[in-house]
């Protein structure tokens, strides 16, 4: 046979070599699959029927305990408000109240309580007082004895000052003799202990349907039922003739204890019964407060029956997928090869020096996958190419204006020279001092032997432009630095980073100011960065315009003028030298302050320019 031959494998081309290979590797495996895979789609569906009945269960669980932990805890908050409990203390005991007070005190302190009304199917919230009160206060307050008829009524003084929930609490209805008492079947209370005085007791009762608390429990519109089933064996829910032999026996049984008090476990259990002649899925949780046990009841026999149809319908799939596999191997094996193909040609076109073209998608994951890291590599490479020359073109735009100023720099020093020492003959020191400052402004400025100075050094400049500006000014300007290590000062930065950040401080933000006229400079570490600081007590800026100078700071908003460069510059140099997450960040409030932060990277150097920081 040619499919088998061996000298005719080994002569053939690679097309025909993977068609072969794919045939024989996918036929075999294809058959012993569905052997596997019908007994496993039939667990799998299972499992899927059962998930899904869980997370239904799950989820009007948790809609029960969320409604639970609602009204206790705004139970509590009422019972912890202490002015409204002074008041009811104050009306309760105090024979003088006058009848205006007791109108304010039913119409404005009493509907504190209707907070807990707010909480989805709660129908009554009210207070109970062990105290022959001289009036009740309908719908809000009572005396005790008008909960005689309800279930914690004779628990009332053992219950746990965090509270007790019951169910069923009333068997009967006495609206007809106490207007407003809301009582009735199927209704479940959270009950708060309280004390007026030492001698004063009460209840504060919260109460709600129980069909409220687990929202379909009642629903006969679902085609599964859920019921809830109290620790004595009552249900609660859809009352159908299959639900009454779903007893405490029933659940003890399929949760493999003896008696179901012993049942302590917080997850779901789900068992199959047959009840009157229907397979049922059952599934149940606890709650381990009250012992109240959530059950889903769902018939399962279409279910089961359309497991069966689905695993006919995948032989069905499977026979056709046989008859089609071999058709499909020769197109898929030849649009695996055109994206080898392709990937070959642009790879080669790297050699000659086209590094603008770019691999478009392809078919395959695994060739898509190299495609798309291999056009990556190269935007990557176009990026930093063009990084380097911002980086040259900015260095040689500084050198050439840096060129520029210095033409004659030392007759233009010696002049200066010369007037601060007439200066100093006359005794005019205030003008050898701004002298000699503008000198050291001068030569700092001017030098070109290197791109980066010491910390100190950028103060040092800082602080000469502070001295010269205050000649301008008709109050004085001063500069606090705080430093959190002296090792800062030695730290490399870039030059004439501080003064424009001061330019601006006293430009924008203490021009015409002269309460506090203090720029504050704060030196850190923070995160393998250094951080500078700028803070200015000035006229700050409104949301609006700190957006719009973000906005020029990130985009191109700062022209680079005589003695200044802008933020956007310096943002711009930031980010070149040390990378993303370094850079020029400001914060401001408008009448308060204007903060200016500086991020740099601790150590950086010309060698580490494209590091982020």
């Amino acid at each position: 046979m040619r499919f088998l031959s061996l000298k005719n494998f080994e002569n053939d081309t690679l097309y025909q070599k993977i068609r072969r290979a794919v045939m024989f590797f996918s036929l075999l495996p294809t058959v012993v699959l569905l052997l596997i895979l019908l007994p496993a789609l039939f667990v799998q569906k299972k499992e899927e029927l059962e998930r899904e009945a869980d997370s239904s269960l799950m989820q009007d669980f948790d809609d029960f305990v969320a409604t639970l932990a609602d009204i206790e805890q705004e139970a509590r908050l009422i019972a912890s408000d202490s002015r409204f409990f002074a008041e009811v203390t104050r009306v309760v005991t105090d024979n003088n109240v006058s009848e205006y007070e007791r109108i304010l005190f039913r119409s404005q302190t009493l509907p504190v309580l209707q907070r807990a009304m707010s909480i989805n199917g709660v129908r009554a919230a009210r207070m109970h007082i062990e105290y022959p009160l001289r009036r009740e206060y309908p719908p809000y307050l009572y005396r005790m004895d008008r909960a005689e008829n309800s279930l914690w009524y004779s628990e009332r003084n053992r219950v746990s000052v965090s509270g007790k929930w019951f169910f069923d609490v009333s068997g009967s209805t006495k609206e007809e003799v106490y207007s407003g008492y809301v009582t009735g079947n199927n209704m479940a209370s959270f009950i708060l202990p309280f004390k007026l005085t030492a001698d004063i007791r009460g209840i504060l009762e919260v109460m709600v349907p129980i069909s409220a608390l687990a929202p379909g429990i009642d629903d006969e519109a679902e085609p599964e039922d859920r019921i809830l089933i109290d620790s004595g064996g009552k249900q609660y829910g859809v009352d159908r003739e299959d639900n009454k032999e779903v007893t405490l026996e029933v659940l003890a049984r399929i949760t493999g204890v003896d008696s179901i008090e012993e049942y302590l476990s917080d997850g779901i259990e789900t068992s199959y019964l047959w009840l009157n002649g229907r397979l049922i899925m059952l599934s149940l949780i606890r709650h381990s407060g009250n012992g109240i046990f959530m059950v889903r009841c769902q018939p399962v026999m279409k279910q089961y029956l359309s497991i069966l149809l689905e695993i006919l319908a995948v032989i069905g799939i499977f026979y056709c997928i046989i008859r089609v596999l071999l058709w499909s191997i020769n197109r898929i094996v030849k649009r695996m090869l055109t994206d080898m193909d392709i990937l070959v040609e642009y790879v080669k076109s790297v050699s000659t020096g086209e590094l603008e073209l770019r691999i478009p998608r392809l078919k395959q994951v695994e060739s898509r996958t190299i495609a798309e890291e291999y056009n990556k590599m190269l935007d990557n490479l176009e990026k930093m190419t063009q990084e380097s020359i911002e980086r040259e073109t900015i260095l040689k735009d500084v050198q050439l204006k840096a060129l520029e100023k210095q033409i004659d720099s030392h007759f233009l020093y010696n002049v200066l020279d010369s007037i601060k020492m007439m200066a100093e003959i006359r005794e005019i020191f205030d003008v050898a001092d701004a002298l000699l400052a503008l000198g050291r402004m001068f030569r700092y400025n001017l030098s070109t032997h290197t791109k980066n100075v010491e910390l100190e050094e950028e103060i040092a400049y800082l602080e000469s432009y502070i001295r010269l500006m205050n000649l301008r000014m008709d109050y004085e300007i001063k500069v606090y630095v705080q430093m959190e290590d002296e090792s800062l000062k030695k730290s490399m930065v870039p030059k004439m980073i501080l003064q424009p950040l001061a330019e601006n401080s006293i430009v924008h933000g203490l021009y015409g100011i002269k309460m506090d006229t203090t720029i504050y400079l704060k030196l850190s570490r923070e995160e393998g960065k250094i951080k500078i600081e700028m803070t200015d007590m000035g006229k700050g800026m409104d949301e609006e315009k700190l957006k719009a100078v973000r906005a020029k700071i990130e985009d191109g908003g700062g022209e680079e003028g005589a003695g200044q460069i802008g933020l956007y510059n310096i943002h711009r140099r930031l980010r070149l030298i040390y990378g993303g997450g370094c850079g020029v960040q400001i914060y401001s409030r408008a009448g308060c302050y204007t903060k200016t932060i500086l991020l740099l990277k601790e150590g950086g150097s010309d060698s580490e320019k494209n590091t982020d920081c």
